[in-house]
């Protein structure tokens, strides 16, 4: 058959999308092929879709406003096989190479290739029915997420840290996803994937200094995306073990970021910088010696829910200032519960003057504190060292302002 030009003015085609055009082409090749051993048609206009159609025993060639595809094609019984040369969906710029088999006697479609999108060049293993696309691919290295950004509608927060808050030069090692083709959409709770990005940074709020890590190691399942810290280093401290979880990634309603910060480092200005980034204000500040710190930070993507604060530090041989008031201790543990902070069983030294073991309350809202201590040794003196107070081994409840 071979036509320069062919209109219907009666009908209009329903495609809406390049998936959903190609899905019908697909389906209507099979009839055609039994009626015709070679097609050419210069000009085919359907409604708005215009075509360009070239079909026979070594090439098939189409072209409309969706698709552009170009193969060699063998034909048997029940299949047929597409060498693919190039597969161009335009209303999305993504393009495919490849080798394709249809199986149209039990009406399956299996694709090996790769496919191109922007900088991103990707392996991919499709296998699909009238139903459902079963999709894994592999990528090579590539910039950034931004062009999910065509694709996926995400929460403002879920935006932030997939495309703004993560840099670094990013590789899928795989990702499964499955396709609703009736329905026309990804059925999410498929989606399971793992990445990588080298020499990346990464930033747990936009008013702190960003991390550096050798690595981050990325996970994706049941809508959560993880993010594993390796050797990371925030204002030449390590906080290695740190790691940001994202649970309920595409929820508006249940959509909530987890930030956990871990340290061997001092518990100074620079950790409570990001505590005050999310207007948390400890008022502990560590001069000297060494700090266990496991902090946990969850602020919802909901507003108007409340920012979860847990964070628990162990304080060695250390100088620590509550406000201007200095003293030392050798052990201590200081547990932070949203705007609570309570200060364990610490050793308490101040100049000669006081040596205690102290539990301690304090509300960050209020600036009020109570508790109690035991005080092994409290000694005033005149400048010529006689005593005027001097108490031993006294248990005393405290209540400061």
């Amino acid at each position: 058959m071979n036509i320069e030009d062919i209109k219907f003015t009666f009908n209009k085609s329903e495609s809406k999308s390049s998936f959903e055009d190609i899905k019908k082409n697909i389906e209507l090749l099979p009839t055609v092929l039994k009626l015709f051993q070679s097609i050419e048609v210069d000009r085919l206009k359907i409604g708005e879709n215009e075509f360009k159609i070239v079909l026979n025993d070594k090439e098939l060639y189409l072209d409309n406003k969706f698709v552009n595809l170009s193969s060699k094609i063998d034909t048997s019984s029940n299949t047929i096989s597409f060498d693919l040369h190039s597969l161009y969906l335009k209303d999305i710029k993504l393009k495919f190479d490849g080798k394709v088999k249809i199986d149209y006697f039990n009406e399956k479609l299996n694709y090996f290739g790769n496919f191109y999108y922007e900088d991103i060049k990707s392996s991919l293993n499709l296998e699909m029915n009238k139903e459902i696309a079963k999709f894994y691919l592999v990528s090579e290295p590539f910039k950034n997420l931004k062009f999910l950004k065509n694709f996926l509608n995400l929460p403002l927060v879920a935006e932030e840290w997939m495309y703004d808050n993560v840099e670094g030069e990013m590789k899928l090692k795989e990702f499964y996803g499955e396709f609703d083709l009736k329905n026309n959409k990804v059925i999410e709770k498929s989606l399971v994937g793992k990445a990588i990005i080298n020499k990346a940074k990464i930033r747990f709020h936009k008013d702190v200094d960003v991390i550096n890590t050798e690595s981050l190691n990325v996970t994706f399942k049941d809508n959560n995306l993880h993010f594993d810290l390796i050797n990371p280093i925030y204002k030449e401290k390590n906080i290695e073990g740190s790691f940001v979880t994202i649970h309920n990634l595409t929820s508006y309603l249940n959509g909530e970021v987890e930030v956990n910060i871990k340290t061997d480092d001092k518990l100074d200005r620079d950790i409570l910088d990001i505590l005050k980034a999310y207007n948390i204000n400890l008022p502990i500040v560590q001069k000297s010696g060494t700090t266990n710190a496991s902090l946990t930070l969850i602020f919802p993507y909901d507003l108007q829910k409340n920012m979860t604060t847990k964070g628990e530090f162990l304080i060695n041989n250390a100088e620590v200032s509550i406000g201007n008031f200095s003293f030392k201790t050798k052990n201590s543990t200081v547990n932070l519960d949203g705007t609570k902070i309570y200060i364990k069983n610490s050793d308490f030294k101040y100049q000669e003057m006081i040596d205690a073991i102290v539990n301690l309350e304090l509300d960050t809202k209020t600036l009020k504190s109570s508790g109690e201590a035991l005080i092994k040794n409290l000694q005033i003196k005149k400048d010529n060292n006689e005593k005027i107070v001097e108490i031993k081994d006294k248990k005393t409840l405290l209540e400061m302002d």
